[in-house]
């Protein structure tokens, strides 16, 4: 499936994948599963699909576009869909509302700090030891 293809030339040697093996893999998985039957990464895998034109290209993350004035200004494209739809001016809106409301709170608080408040277990033990510690959790669960 996967050949070494020695070319003389310096550096690691390049591995070629069978295009009728890759063409069917692709149909039934992605690249990053194939990538972990092949163990080699799924980048490869992408590029040799691409090699052989089993995929198409996506478009380019940047592109320089020439203003009429002259200038220029570079465009980025992805293909990740928005975290959020507010626009800006919404967004903005929805903070200035939470501050009004809540004028102590501060931007950490805003953000938030990553722990969880979430109760447990309320038993008390006077040692610290993992396996006490687990029995604990284990009880609370």
């Amino acid at each position: 499936v996967i050949n070494t293809v020695h070319t003389g030339k310096r550096g690691r040697p390049s591995k070629a994948i069978d295009p009728t093996f890759l063409r069917h893999a692709l149909d039934i998985r992605g690249p990053a599963h194939i990538a972990k039957v092949l163990k080699c990464s799924a980048r490869h895998v992408r590029r040799e699909a691409l090699r052989h034109g089993l995929v198409e290209a996506g478009a380019p993350v940047f592109q320089t576009l020439h203003n009429a004035d002259g200038s220029t200004s570079r465009l980025h494209t992805t293909q990740t869909a928005p975290v959020s739809t507010l626009s800006d001016a919404e967004l903005d809106a929805v903070i200035a509302d939470l501050l009004l409301s809540y004028p102590t709170m501060g931007h950490v608080m805003l953000v938030g700090d990553g722990f969880s408040r979430f109760v447990t277990g309320i038993r008390v033990h006077t040692n610290n030891r993992a396996d006490t510690v687990l029995g604990l959790f284990l009880e609370a669960i």
